[in-house]
């Protein structure tokens, strides 16, 4: 147990400086150019594993000289739990018609049923969510932005990327038994 719990320490400081270091930058302006949330995420990731690296650097040259695998290990695996964490949730419910719907009716309790109407759902996810947020246009942008469709003559196309990302997502439909 005694050379377990070093250890064990290293895991949770590693981890929790990662945290301290990754999650505050949502809330920074840095890199909000970056419109595409998944983008975003992904390159405050990078940042904050750079950053993590060169304190890990520090500490292990100054003070520690000695887990240092033991620290890379758990960098990697702080990385991996946030970037898992950062699909599931935000990106998932920045994109979910099914959050957006849950979310209507939450805000529609007061109503006589207590909520909405399979048709109420239906004209408020179109008039509200596909029209009123322009969800379309959001997501075309985004495709262009990297580079799965093309604007060409008012005409949208499939670029050779978009081709091939639908290849990739049948394959992985095929594995994952997805209809």
């Amino acid at each position: 147990m005694k050379k377990i719990l070093p250890i064990m320490i290293i895991y949770f400081v590693v981890f929790f400086v990662f945290s301290l270091i990754y999650l505050p930058l949502f809330q920074t302006s840095l890199l909000s150019s970056q419109k595409v949330l998944f983008y975003r995420g992904i390159m405050l990731l990078g940042i904050s594993f750079i950053l993590t690296l060169f304190l890990i650097l520090i500490i292990y040259s100054t003070f520690i000289k000695k887990h240092l695998e033991s620290m890379v290990a758990a960098l990697i695996i702080a990385f991996s739990v946030h970037l898992s964490l950062f699909v599931i949730f935000p990106v998932t419910f920045e994109r979910s018609v099914t959050m957006y719907l849950l979310n209507v009716l939450k805000s529609n309790q007061q109503n006589v049923c207590q909520g909405l109407t399979k048709n109420q759902m239906r004209d408020k996810l179109i008039t509200e969510y596909v029209i009123g947020k322009d969800a379309v246009n959001k997501r075309i942008n985004e495709q262009i932005i990297i580079d799965i469709i093309n604007k060409k003559d008012n005409c949208y196309q499939l670029t050779t990327r978009g081709t091939n990302f639908l290849k990739l997502s049948e394959t992985l439909k095929k594995i994952y038994n997805i209809k």
